[in-house]
């Protein structure tokens, strides 16, 4: 192998007579790289239909609530599918996560707020979100699911 694949691979390091390879946990191609998750998945689907009992179903009020999030009719919660936004929403995870996320992006937008997820990220056994201002930022709060 080269020194241009190895350094692709991971980060290389020379001490004198010895070489280290020191490889990533996440590809290097998924650094910093997010794009819209495909609306269509069983994931987004998910996502989407439990959002909309938070923000939509009167017993979820306390949710609602505690998430910063405004009650607003079905018809106005979008899914995100602009990659340009998703793009963002990835950056904005990853400075609140402190981890690199996933290449693919969850977020739908609640009136004024976007609430996002990385499927990669939990906290146990429950996927782990983050509900931003619509500049992305603000945290108004965190989300388990």
């Amino acid at each position: 192998m080269t020194y241009a694949t190895l350094s692709t691979l991971g980060l290389l390091l020379v001490f004198g007579p010895m070489t280290v390879l020191v490889q990533r946990s996440t590809p290097p191609e998924a650094l910093g790289v997010a794009e819209c998750a495909d609306s269509a998945s069983s994931f987004a689907c998910g996502f989407v239909a439990f959002v909309r009992q938070v923000v939509t179903n009167p017993e979820f009020a306390a949710n609602r609530e505690s998430l910063y999030l405004a009650r607003v009719p079905a018809s106005e919660l979008v899914l995100v599918t602009d990659n340009a936004l998703c793009v963002r929403i990835g950056k904005a995870l990853e400075r609140e996560f402190k981890q690199p996320t996933a290449a693919r992006i969850f977020a739908v937008r609640v009136g004024a707020a976007i609430w996002a997820e990385d499927s990669t990220i939990t906290a146990g056994e429950f996927g782990a979100g983050i509900v931003f201002d619509s500049a992305l930022t603000k945290v108004l709060s965190r989300s388990l699911r």
